[in-house]
């Protein structure tokens, strides 16, 4: 059992310890009211300083802007000047009246003239670089008519191609898939032939000269590769853009495929959107090349 002087000393030191605590909390609070604001984020600083220089260059602009409607004014009037001045010729040199006019007419000019130097001291003081403003070039009669002809030959060639229907071949030994790729280009208007063999497809392509060819590259005798060589051999059959529609899915299948002269290589099985898409892109490519081929 404690006794009462030990109980007391227990309690004094429990009330000393508060006192201690009360004070570093006192002392803590302090310390932090003293302490200077933290610094700001770089980033936060450098975007007011973006947006003080912005603020500045948006008055500079407007001043710019001021400056040059001014000298643009000025210039405008000393045109209108110049030409008074022509007009006016003196019918006897004896005459005062019109030697005084003419001396007045001269007056307004040089003074428009010093006028036009200090805008342009002012301009340069306030631009680091020389403003150079450039006048449109009048078009000439013979000009005009050339344009005006060339526009109505682009509407024409325009539709032209518009109601051209686009020849499609398909070279593939699969008729499920001849269908169902006929299927679909024949609802968007396209006229489609087809060859089941290589040869067959070859023979088709120099008679009907297609505008785009679908071609398998495991066909029955030669293969999908050695007829896009011969087609790239020929001058007239080389123009001919050449899609392959093949399973073959490896790398150096489409490499060579790309290589060999392909225009795209779409894998099978295939999304008809995907293909269609891809079809009127390369055709509408094809078009604006060879109309712009025509007018050089």
């Amino acid at each position: 059992m404690l006794t009462e002087s030990e109980l007391q000393q227990k309690s004094d030191r429990a009330a000393a310890s508060r006192r201690n605590f009360t004070v570093k909390i006192m002392v803590t609070k302090k310390e932090k009211l003293k302490r200077p604001p933290q610094t700001a984020d770089p980033l936060l600083q450098l975007h007011k300083e973006l947006e003080n220089n912005l603020k500045g260059v948006r008055q500079h602009k407007t001043k710019i802007e001021e400056l040059t409607k001014a000298t643009i004014d000025e210039l405008k009037r000393l045109q209108d000047l110049s030409k008074k001045a022509k007009k006016i010729q003196p019918k006897n040199k004896q005459n005062n009246s019109t030697t005084s006019h003419n001396n007045n007419h001269k007056f307004e000019l040089d003074y428009e003239l010093t006028n036009l130097k200090m805008i342009k001291k002012i301009l340069s003081l306030a631009t680091p670089f020389e403003t150079k403003q450039t006048t449109p070039k009048k078009k000439t009669k013979t000009r005009k008519k050339r344009d005006v002809l060339q526009a109505k030959d682009r509407s024409k060639t325009k539709k032209k191609e518009k109601n051209r229907i686009t020849k499609v071949l398909i070279v593939e030994d699969d008729r499920t898939t001849i269908k169902i790729v006929t299927h679909i280009l024949e609802q968007h208007s396209f006229e489609v032939g087809f060859a089941t063999d290589a040869e067959d497809g070859l023979k088709k392509a120099f008679k009907a000269k297609p505008d785009i060819i679908l071609l398998d590259i495991m066909l029955p005798g030669m293969d999908g590769f050695q007829l896009l060589a011969k087609l790239q051999a020929s001058e007239d059959m080389s123009r001919i853009p050449v899609v392959i529609l093949s399973s073959l899915s490896g790398e150096k299948d489409i490499l060579k495929g790309l290589e060999k002269g392909a225009t795209d290589y779409i894998l099978k099985p295939f999304s008809p959107q995907i293909l269609l898409y891809k079809i009127k892109k390369i055709m509408s490519l094809k078009n604006e090349h060879l109309a712009s081929n025509r007018h050089i």
